[in-house]
C-alpha cells in the first residue's frame, strides 16, 4: 500500500473510509468469482 503512505491521515474516519471500501471490494470480488465458479460447475 505505498501510494497511500503519501496520504497523511489525520482522522480516523477517512482510514475506516478506505478499510470500508477495501472490504466492499474484496466482497464484491469473492461474488463475482463464486459466480463464475457457478458457471464453470
Amino acid at each position: 500500500m505505498a501510494g497511500f503512505k503519501v496520504l497523511k491521515f489525520q482522522d480516523e474516519e477517512v482510514l475506516n473510509d478506505i478499510d470500508n471500501v477495501i472490504r466492499e471490494i474484496e466482497n464484491w470480488a469473492e461474488v463475482r468469482w463464486r459466480r463464475q465458479a457457478r458457471l464453470i460447475d
